[in-house]
């Protein structure tokens, strides 16, 4: 594993500084222009086969970068004609400095971005997109989900601008699993919600957690299940990413140490309230 930040002087640069240090890290380069990244990895283990991708193109007077997952890669085929083509997460940028954080294993890149133009008569304040693209750490065995993507960035509509994001999506991934062997039509959030009871602690210690992924369903043939009774299948968790309540005054691109363990904290979009907080591990 490897942290990495800095600043892009662009979004293509974000995405030269993505693709320079995925190889670096293990990752092997398939494809790789100006616009378009597409690697693969064999894992932590060496018996994975994960194929990720990412695409910029110009949106007004933006630049977006679609995030992709691929169970394949033919060497003819475009961005949109590799093998089981994802295509609806995005990760909004623009075409002026953006300030990135990069966390990087074979298994998965994770990132965050940081938009900020305060002359923007659209947007005043910073932006903050996390970023995930590769595999889950998934709970039971490799063949109840065999291929456990999950696609994060700022939102699912290739049109939005930068200043449209008020909120993005590490609590409502795309999680995209080819040959899925046991729940199909998978809703997936994570079980930390800002809706819960909580209150900041009134000395200022700091409350982590990490972000586990479920779907909800109903189990009528189940003989020990309540018949008509929502239920909750769990899936997995991220790798490296966490929710924190940021409460004794920490802030966005804070340093923390959990456990030992040095996170750069992220606020989820535009949000600044108390428990609308992520962190990256930084080590």
């Amino acid at each position: 594993m490897a942290f990495y930040s800095g600043t892009a002087t662009d979004a293509y640069d974000l995405l030269t500084i993505i693709k320079t240090q995925a190889v670096a890290n293990g990752w092997t380069l398939l494809r790789g222009t100006t616009t378009e990244l597409i690697l693969y990895s064999d894992g932590m283990g060496g018996e994975d086969n994960i194929y990720i991708g990412f695409q910029l193109f110009t949106n007004g007077d933006g630049v977006n970068m679609r995030l992709s997952s691929f169970t394949g890669y033919a060497n003819t085929g475009t961005f949109a004609q590799q093998p089981n083509y994802t295509a609806n997460v995005f990760v909004y940028l623009h075409s002026g400095n953006e300030p990135y954080w990069l966390n990087i294993t074979k298994k998965r890149i994770l990132g965050a971005v940081k938009i900020y133009e305060p002359l923007d008569d659209l947007q005043k304040n910073p932006v903050y997109q996390i970023f995930h693209n590769g595999y889950l750490d998934a709970f039971g065995a490799p063949s109840t989900l065999p291929m456990p993507y999950a696609l994060v960035g700022g939102g699912n509509t290739s049109t939005l601008r930068w200043s449209s994001v008020s909120t993005d999506l590490p609590a409502r991934p795309i999680v995209f699993t080819p040959f899925p062997r046991w729940v199909k039509a998978m809703s997936l959030v994570q079980g930390f919600t800002n809706t819960m009871p909580y209150t900041a602690d009134p000395e200022g210690n700091l409350f982590a957690m990490p972000i586990t992924i479920f779907t909800n369903y109903t189990n009528a043939t189940d003989p020990y299940s309540v018949t008509s009774v929502t239920e909750r299948c769990l899936i997995g968790e991220f790798d490296g990413l966490i929710k924190v309540l940021a409460s004794g005054g920490i802030k966005s691109e804070d340093t923390v140490t959990i456990d030992s363990v040095d996170y750069i904290v992220i606020q989820n979009g535009l949000k600044t309230e108390f428990q609308e907080y992520f962190a990256i591990r930084k080590v």
